[in-house]
């Protein structure tokens, strides 16, 4: 459509030199076809720009190489996601206390520490919400749940500590749920006896080598 405007416009110029008592006419018929012109092309920028915004989206959505490297690395914490979850596990009611308890309670970080990396990524748009959600909502839902406490008197001491996974999980959740209002307040809370089968569920993710075995 552009280059028929160009020649249209040609063809105009050429007509006014040897048309000069139809000037009045021609410089209204250029006008209009220079602002169609610019209505044309401003058009065509914001379609382009909205199919390199999908594509980028899509491939945030769909391409497995960031995830992949969270998802390896998840894998082989086995160990500390079991050590953590046996810890979160044997101080329910006293995580509140991070202060007395910020030692015995350094196992928890590791864990903690690898899903606020996920959010920080899916917050920055390298990972895309959906991804994350398929990869890790389960475990992500069943550590908030457990260390939620922890998390949030460990904030009140250090602000900055922690800020993003409570918005991953809502995030996810979001997700999860999708418009079931009634499945939004169960996916939030864990029963116990939930809580519970999950952290077993981590805690048998590894075992200790015998004595004398080698791994």
């Amino acid at each position: 459509m552009i280059p028929i405007i160009g020649a249209i416009l040609a063809l105009i110029g050429k007509g006014q030199e040897s048309q000069s008592t139809s000037r009045p006419n021609v410089d209204a018929l250029t006008t209009i076809l220079h602002s169609w012109f610019f209505i044309v092309s401003v058009l065509i920028a914001s379609i382009l720009l909205c199919l390199k915004w999908y594509f980028t989206y899509a491939k945030l959505t769909y391409d497995p190489s960031w995830v992949m490297i969270f998802q390896k690395r998840f894998d082989e914490m086995r160990k500390d996601r079991s050590e953590t979850a046996q810890a979160l596990r044997e101080n329910r009611g006293k995580l509140g206390d991070v202060k007395k308890n910020r030692d015995e309670f350094a196992i928890i970080e590791a864990v903690l520490d690898f899903f606020e990396d996920v959010a920080f990524y899916v917050k920055g748009d390298q990972l895309s919400p959906e991804v994350a959600w398929h990869h890790f909502y389960h475990w992500l839902r069943g550590y908030w749940n457990a260390s939620r406490e922890y998390v949030e008197a460990y904030r009140k001491e250090e602000p900055k500590a922690y800020a993003n996974i409570q918005l991953l999980f809502e995030t996810l959740r979001q997700i999860e749920v999708g418009r079931d209002k009634d499945k939004k307040r169960e996916e939030e809370f864990m029963s116990m006896e939930d809580l519970d089968e999950f952290l077993l569920d981590e805690i048998g993710e590894y075992e200790p080598p015998l004595k004398g075995k080698k791994k």
